[in-house]
């Protein structure tokens, strides 16, 4: 019986270890904001609470190549981010803050003649996308050229999860639709004809959200909140420590001693659906 027990506390121990380096899926995050004029910066609204530790990487790579060498910066949570909150990335020298840390490889600069924007969680071989915007050529509701990259592979939908523009240097969201559900908001926020813009001045986004299925119900509804998380240009970037990594070291000093029961543990496993 003791053995079973140990058995049990290390799986689920292994469990929390493992399930702490989250993910998230498509349509979890719609992009809210652009520039490519002066300093380049965007914004995304979470359509779901972010949990401590993830990490999503922004790029204006294609997804053809996502290790080339445009730039890529890497947004981590260091607190869980609430549901209906409107974070703000710019590339513009200065520390990161707020509650996530950022990081950047080669240098994230939107072509102002046209570009693409992806989001993706895990790694850039196997990546998993999460939104992107196409910001280039005349016709919207479309992604497939070569400066914003193909939206075929990505499991990405046009005007569901992700947003195709007819090319223009700076436009934003324009709060057509505020409330609802997080299907009816991805669906407003990736329409085309609800985005405005100019070639010439920066925009900013300032709406907030109200979403049904935020965590605290619908009757009083996360407050939404602008983070502004400021990324410094050419920095060195120093690797975050993952969130499991604590559990882990204190998980350590017993390994040996778990060893002795890993033939059992994976005897044990297949009868976990029935206990």
């Amino acid at each position: 019986m003791k053995h079973t027990s140990y058995l049990i506390l290390t799986f689920l121990l292994f469990w929390s270890v493992f399930s702490s380096a989250q993910s998230l899926t498509r349509g979890d995050i719609a992009f809210v904001q652009y520039n490519a004029d002066g300093v380049d910066n965007f914004a995304f609204v979470c359509l779901t609470d972010i949990p401590a530790g993830v990490t999503i990487h922004f790029t204006d790579n294609e997804p053809i190549n996502l290790q080339g060498g445009e730039g890529t910066i890497s947004w981590t949570t260091s607190a869980t981010i609430n549901c209906g909150t409107v974070v703000t990335i710019d590339y513009n020298p200065s520390e990161s803050t707020g509650q996530a840390s950022v990081s950047e490889s080669n240098s994230l600069n939107f072509n102002g003649d046209g570009d693409g924007l992806w989001a993706y969680c895990g790694d850039a071989l196997s990546p998993i996308y999460i939104s992107a915007i196409g910001n280039d050529g005349s016709v919207m509701n479309e992604i497939n050229t070569a400066a914003e990259g193909d939206i075929i592979g990505t499991n990405l939908t046009v005007g569901i999860n992700a947003l195709g523009l007819s090319e223009i240097d700076n436009c934003i969201y324009n709060g057509a639709v505020l409330s609802g559900s997080q299907e009816e908001l991805r669906i407003a926020i990736n329409d085309p004809n609800n985005w405005t813009g100019s070639n010439t001045v920066t925009q900013t986004f300032t709406g907030g959200f109200t979403i049904s299925e935020c965590s605290s119900g619908t009757t009083v509804p996360d407050t939404p909140t602008i983070s502004s998380i400021v990324n410094g240009e050419n920095q060195v970037s120093r690797p975050v420590l993952p969130a499991f990594l604590p559990s882990l070291f204190t998980f350590l000093p017993c390994l040996p001693s778990f060893l002795v029961y890993l033939p059992s543990l994976f005897t044990f496993l297949p009868c976990l659906p029935s206990f």
